[in-house]
């Protein structure tokens, strides 16, 4: 089996498998962050808001790792990131972060955006310290009661002046 990480453009097909298969503590946040909604609905939607800036992990040609950054007409200089993965993403992560850090980050401050967020539930300590030190966001605070269960979240973010990676 290689080991090897594919970054592809996200399609309809990777991402319902990869809601059909999402790891634990990707299902402990979406339900605090969505409710009780379809995994497959929202990831498809989150996935067609966020083109051209939505991809997907694989290794072994399987998908792992959906990934993507989504802005509003109303905000266009503003990103939210997000991602989700099976119990084979932490394989991917390498890989997604060096198309983060060398490819996507300069793609959206060439297309004007100045900021991007993310928010992750605090108790997902693998997803904070990846946002943190090995994608370089600035930690911006607490976010008490955010979740639909009163869950913490923390919020992170890259601003243009810190997309120096």
């Amino acid at each position: 089996m290689s080991r090897y990480v594919e970054i592809k453009p996200a399609s309809n097909s990777a991402t319902t498998y990869i809601a059909a298969n999402l790891r634990e503590p990707d299902v402990t946040e979406f339900r605090a962050t969505f409710g009780q909604l379809d995994y497959s609905a929202v990831m498809l939607a989150a996935t067609d808001r966020s083109w051209p800036f939505a991809y997907t992990a694989w290794v072994a040609e399987q998908p792992v790792f959906l990934f993507g950054v989504l802005s509003t007409p109303e905000h266009p200089h503003i990103g939210v990131a997000w991602g989700m993965g099976t119990n084979k993403a932490k394989r991917a992560i390498p890989g997604v972060t060096r198309f983060i850090t060398q490819q996507m980050i300069p793609m959206l401050r060439d297309r004007g955006i100045r900021r991007v967020e993310v928010r992750a539930i605090k108790s997902n300590d693998f997803a904070t310290r990846w946002i943190a030190e090995a994608l370089g966001a600035e930690f911006e605070g607490e976010l008490p009661e955010f979740g639909f269960q009163g869950e913490t979240f923390l919020q992170f973010a890259w601003t243009k002046r810190k997309f120096h990676v």
